[in-house]
């Protein structure tokens, strides 16, 4: 793919990417209440699809993944997928 000098600055700005995992609704009073060990029941499988987000823009999904000291995400699904 060839860029023009405008594309080709846009190709280097930084951006943070967000994976979630998952979420939930808790009230002021069970969330004062969580200690240490507490666990937190999410909406999504293990099994499920994470969320790739730039802000709160849903850019891509995948597998979560995990290998000795990092997690990863494996594409299965772009935006131009998730869109269609």
């Amino acid at each position: 793919m060839a860029f023009g000098r405008e594309e080709l600055a846009l190709t280097r700005v930084p951006l943070e990417i967000w994976a979630e995992i998952g979420a939930t609704d808790l009230r002021v009073g069970n969330l004062l209440q969580i200690g240490r060990g507490a666990i937190i029941s999410l909406d999504k499988s293990l099994e499920g699809e994470v969320d790739l987000k730039i802000g709160k823009h849903l850019v891509a999904r995948g597998n979560l993944m995990a290998d000795r000291e990092h997690f990863s995400v494996r594409v299965t699904k772009t935006s131009k997928d998730i869109h269609e």
